[in-house]
C-alpha cells in the first residue's frame, strides 16, 4: 500500500513510502550499469520484505529497521526516472507490492500504536514529531478491497487525461485542407493552438480538447470519492474534505477559498489564445552562462547560508553545512534536475542524490529550474530529523515543500535570475498560475460541494473570457484525483515562500536556513507565520488580498528588523 501526502506538486513530484526495503549500491556514472541492476536489486527487496520483523522496544531501534526499507523506496523512485523495459517496470511493480504489504503490517501492529502513546509524551520534540506523523499514516489506512479500487480508479483517471485521442468533426478548422467528417485528434495541442491562425477554430479544438474525458472520468471519480469518504465518515468527519484539512496549515476550506480568490490576477489572455500571444512576446535577455560559472556563484550564495559545496572531481560534489557532512552528489551534464538516491538522517546516515546541469545555461529558465533542482536536493539532505519519517513529511500536508520553495526564491535572488516584466517568460509563468489556480478552485469546489465558487466567474476574472463549460473543469485535470481537496498546496507554499523571502530580508540569511530548512527542533510553520503576521494564516491571506498584485513587492509590508529576532 502507497502512504502519500495528498498535498502533490505539480509535474514534479515522487510518490512516497511509509518505507521500503534495503538499498543495493552500485552507483555509476552510466546509467545503462545502473540499470542492469534491477532484477538483483528487486530480488533484494523482496527477500528483505519476507524476512522483515519489527522491533517496537523503541523509536531508534524501529528507525534502524524501516531506514533500510526507505532507501530502497528512494532507489526504485530513482531508476523509475529511466527508460525501462517492460520486465524492468514489473520487477519494480513486485517490490512496491512486496512494500505495501510490510507498511500495512507494520501500520496495524497494536505495538506501534503503544509506542506512539509512549512518545507523544516524551520530553524530546522529534519524539513528539514523530509519534504525530505515524499517527497521521494510521488514520490514512483503507482496507485491502478499497485500496484495489481507489489505486483501480486513479490509475484509469490518468491514463484517460493523458490520452489526446479523440472525434472532432474538424470541417474548416483542420489545418490544411477542409475535413468533411470527424476525424481522431493526433497531433499536440499547443502545436494546433500554436499553427491555427482562427481563433473561433483554436477555441472549438481546445474546448474539446479539454472535456474529451469527461463522462468517464465522471465515473471514477465518483467511485474515488465514496472511497475516500467512507474512511472520513468512519473516524467521524462530515467528508474526505474535512479529514484532509485537519492536518493543513490553512485548516479549513473557507481559508483556501479565499486564499485562492486572494491570488486572482487578470491576466487577459485566454488558454486558447495564449499560445498565439507568447509567441510575439520578447524573450528575457540573458547572457550565457557555462556550467562551472553557475557552480561558482552557486558556492558563493549557499556559503551565506553556512553551507559548503565541495567539489571532489569532476563527477562528484559534497554539501556540508557548517560541521555536518549532508551528503555527496553525482553531477552530470543534462536537463536540470534532481534525483535522491538516499535521504540524510542525522545519525543514521548522509544523502546521496543525482544532480544534473546543462553543459551551458541559455536561458533564465534553465537557470531557475537548476535552483530548484539544488534546492530540492539541499532541503532534503539539510532537514535535521533523527527519524526519516521527520525529513520525508511536514508536520501539514501543505508545507511539504515549502523549505525547498524558499531555498529555490533565495538562489534565484542571489544569483539575480528574474524574468524581464511582459516577457514571454513573465507571461507564461502568470498565466500558468491563473490555470492552476482555477483548477485548484474546481478540486475544491468538487470535494466540499461548495456551491458559492463560481467557476465561470473565476474563469472570466483570470482569463477576460466566459467559458460556458467552466462546471466541467473538476473532470479535465489528474492531479484532482490524486492531491483531491488540497491541489491548492503547491500555489499555497510558492506564495508563502515568496512572501518569507519579502518579509525576511533584514534576516541573517544563515538563521533563516537554521529554522525554515533544518528545523532541528521541529517548530511549526504556523509559529513561524505568526511572527510576521500575528493573525496566522488569516493575516497572510488578509494582506494578500490588499496587495494590488500576487507578485509585485509591498514596500510598506516589509520588517524594518528581521521578524525572527525581534522582541
Amino acid at each position: 500500500m502507497q502512504l502519500t501526502r495528498n498535498a502533490t506538486r505539480k509535474s514534479k513530484r515522487r510518490p512516497f513510502y511509509l518505507i521500503a526495503a534495503p538499498m543495493l549500491w552500485c552507483l555509476s556514472s552510466s546509467a545503462a550499469h545502473a540499470l542492469d541492476a534491477v532484477s538483483l536489486f528487486v530480488n533484494q527487496c523482496l527477500e528483505y520484505n519476507d524476512n522483515f520483523s519489527a522491533d517496537f522496544s523503541d523509536a531508534t531501534t524501529l528507525e534502524r529497521q524501516t531506514l533500510g526499507l526507505q532507501n530502497l523506496n528512494d532507489r526504485v523512485q530513482y531508476y523509475r526516472q529511466f527508460q525501462l523495459s517492460s520486465d524492468d517496470q514489473e520487477w519494480l511493480l513486485q517490490c512496491q507490492l512486496a512494500v505495501a504489504t510490510t507498511t500495512t503490517k507494520l501500520l496495524h501492529a497494536p505495538e506501534l500504536t503503544t509506542l506512539i502513546e509512549q512518545l507523544a509524551t516524551s520530553s524530546q520534540p522529534q519524539q513528539r514529531a514523530l509519534a504525530a506523523r505515524y499517527r497521521y499514516f494510521q488514520q490514512q489506512q483503507f482496507n485491502d478491497a478499497d485500496k484495489i479500487r481507489l489505486t483501480t480508479a486513479q490509475t484509469a483517471i490518468k491514463q484517460r487525461l493523458s490520452s489526446s485521442s479523440f472525434q472532432l468533426d474538424f470541417g474548416s478548422c483542420a489545418l490544411g485542407s477542409p475535413a468533411d467528417e470527424a476525424q481522431p485528434f493526433d497531433q499536440s495541442i499547443a502545436r494546433y493552438l500554436m499553427a491555427q491562425p482562427d481563433e473561433d477554430c483554436r477555441y472549438k479544438v481546445w474546448s474539446a480538447f479539454q472535456t474529451r474525458a469527461v463522462d468517464t472520468v465522471k465515473a471514477d471519480l465518483a467511485t474515488l470519492t465514496d472511497i475516500r469518504d467512507e474512511l472520513a465518515q468512519a473516524q467521524g468527519f462530515h467528508n474526505y474534505a474535512e479529514l484532509q484539512f485537519q492536518h493543513t496549515l490553512i485548516g479549513n476550506a473557507n481559508n483556501t477559498k479565499a486564499f485562492l480568490q486572494a491570488m486572482q490576477q487578470s491576466v487577459v489572455v485566454t488558454p486558447w489564445n495564449i499560445g498565439q500571444q507568447l509567441r510575439t512576446a520578447a524573450k528575457t535577455p540573458f547572457a550565457q552562462l557555462s556550467q562551472a560559472a553557475y557552480l561558482q556563484q552557486l558556492t558563493a550564495a549557499l556559503a551565506t547560508l553556512g553551507v559548503r559545496l565541495e567539489t571532489i572531481n569532476h563527477e562528484w560534489l559534497r554539501l556540508w553545512h557548517q560541521q555536518r557532512l549532508l551528503g555527496d552528489v553525482m553531477l552530470t551534464s543534462g536537463k536540470p534536475m534532481a534525483l535522491l538516491l538516499r535521504r540524510s538522517v542525522v545519525g543514521h546516515q548522509t544523502g546521496i542524490s543525482y544532480l544534473s546541469l546543462p553543459a551551458d545555461f541559455s536561458r533564465p529558465a534553465q537557470v531557475k529550474r537548476a535552483n530548484n533542482a539544488m534546492a530540492e536536493m539541499l532541503a532534503t539532505m539539510a532537514a535535521s530529523g533523527r527519524y526519516s519519517l521527520l525529513n520525508e513529511f511536514a508536520a501539514e500536508s501543505d508545507t511539504q515543500y515549502l523549505a525547498q520553495d524558499w531555498l529555490a526564491h533565495y538562489l534565484d535572488q542571489q544569483l539575480a535570475v528574474n524574468y524581464a516584466a511582459n516577457s514571454r517568460e513573465a507571461l507564461f509563468q502568470q498565466y500558468q498560475q491563473q490555470f492552476e489556480r482555477i483548477n485548484a478552485l474546481a478540486a475544491l469546489k468538487f470535494y466540499t460541494e461548495d456551491r458559492s465558487i463560481n467557476l465561470s466567474h473565476e474563469f472570466a476574472a483570470s482569463f477576460g473570457r466566459d467559458w460556458p463549460q467552466a462546471a466541467l473543469l473538476p473532470f479535465t485535470f489528474p492531479g484532482i484525483a490524486d492531491a483531491g481537496p488540497l491541489y491548492f498546496s503547491h500555489l499555497l507554499q510558492q506564495q508563502l515562500s515568496s512572501e518569507l523571502m519579502q518579509h525576511t530580508q533584514n534576516c541573517d540569511a544563515a538563521l533563516l536556513f537554521n529554522r525554515i530548512v533544518v528545523n532541528e527542533q521541529q517548530q511549526d510553520v504556523a509559529q513561524l507565520l505568526q511572527q510576521i503576521w500575528p493573525e496566522g494564516m488569516a493575516g497572510f491571506i488578509a494582506q494578500l488580498a490588499d496587495e494590488p498584485s500576487a507578485n509585485t513587492d509591498n514596500a510598506d509590508s516589509h520588517q524594518a528588523v528581521c521578524p525572527l529576532t525581534a522582541k
